[in-house]
C-alpha cells in the first residue's frame, strides 16, 4: 500500500534530516560548514522559510523548518543542489560518487501562535 503524500502547506513545520549517502561527508572541515550555513541562510531569507533551527554534523544534518511560499521540496533543492555543486569539482577529480545526500522529512502542522 503506497504511503500518503507528506502535508507541505505554507506554514508547515518540517524536521529534516539530510545525511551523506554510505554515511559519507556532507562537509569536510570549518570551511565548508561555513559555506553550507551562509547557504542555508540566504535561501531563508531569499524564500521566506523560516529556519529554527539546525544542527550540522559532519556526515549529516537536522533543520527545524516552517515551509514558505515555495514550499518545502523547491527550498530543499536549492539547498541540496546548489551545495552539492560546490563538491562537484572535488568528486570529479576524486572520482567520487556525485550522488551525495539522502533526505527525509518529517512534518506536521504547527500553528504560527505555537512558536511567536
Amino acid at each position: 500500500m503506497p504511503r500518503s503524500a507528506r502535508l507541505d502547506a505554507p506554514g508547515t513545520l518540517h524536521h529534516v534530516i539530510i545525511r551523506g549517502i554510505e554515511r559519507r561527508k556532507i562537509v569536510d572541515d570549518d570551511q565548508d560548514r561555513q559555506v553550507y550555513v551562509d547557504q542555508l541562510g540566504q535561501l531563508s531569507a531569499d524564500l521566506k522559510t523560516p529556519v529554527y533551527a539546525w544542527a550540522l554534523m559532519t556526515n549529516h544534518a537536522h533543520l527545524l523548518i516552517r515551509s514558505g511560499p515555495e514550499g518545502l521540496p523547491s527550498f530543499m533543492r536549492k539547498l541540496l543542489t546548489g551545495y552539492g555543486k560546490l563538491g562537484d569539482v572535488v568528486d570529479k577529480l576524486d572520482k567520487l560518487c556525485c550522488c551525495l545526500f539522502l533526505l527525509k522529512k518529517r512534518g506536521w502542522h504547527a500553528p504560527l501562535s505555537n512558536f511567536g
